[in-house]
């Protein structure tokens, strides 16, 4: 159900600035993920006090199905880049994970 108290739910920010769409990409919940997605598209923009999206955060860890996801619905978010002027890219070939695609 889409209402305004859900929509500022899923908007709502801890003091490093994530919201819980960075928390269910860092979890690797996909399911989570796609819900708070659909709850809000404006959260894939979001970015924490670092100015890292949860885009940024599947990238690092090597999350390609959530990375997917997230792309698939939101292309643009790809472009943004945090306070260091890193994007998607730099996140995914310095990233923790060591996977490959």
């Amino acid at each position: 159900m889409k209402n305004k108290h859900v929509r500022k739910a899923v908007k709502h920010a801890d003091k490093e600035g994530w919201i819980p769409l960075h928390y269910a990409v860092k979890t690797g919940n996909l399911g989570l993920t796609k819900l708070l997605l659909a709850q809000d598209g404006n959260t894939a923009y979001m970015q924490d006090n670092e100015g890292m999206t949860a885009l940024h955060i599947a990238a690092y860890d090597g999350d390609w199905l959530i990375m997917n996801m997230i792309i698939e619905y939101y292309p643009d978010c790809s472009e943004i880049v945090d306070k260091k002027g890193l994007n998607v890219l730099h996140y995914a070939v310095n990233g923790g994970s060591g996977t490959t695609v």
